[in-house]
């Protein structure tokens, strides 16, 4: 019995852990995509490109980054 709670335990700590990760990459990879937008650089599609999103989720982050400002 105790064996099953353990495995059960240690299944939800690694579900968390997982989440904490996506989590984090989520967090890093916004951040990244602000930078980008911030430098006038690059257009949305190249940086849209470049961080595996689509136009439209960097043309939310910079519309969620403008209301902020």
């Amino acid at each position: 019995m105790c064996d099953v709670l353990d495995r059960v335990e240690n299944r939800g700590i690694e579900k968390g852990i997982e989440k904490g990760i996506e989590k984090g990459y989520g967090k890093a990879q916004r951040e990244t995509v602000v930078r980008m937008l911030r430098s006038g650089k690059l257009s949305k599609e190249d940086i849209a490109e470049y961080a595996g999103l689509t136009v439209y989720a960097v043309e939310r982050i910079e519309q969620q980054e403008m209301s902020l400002t």
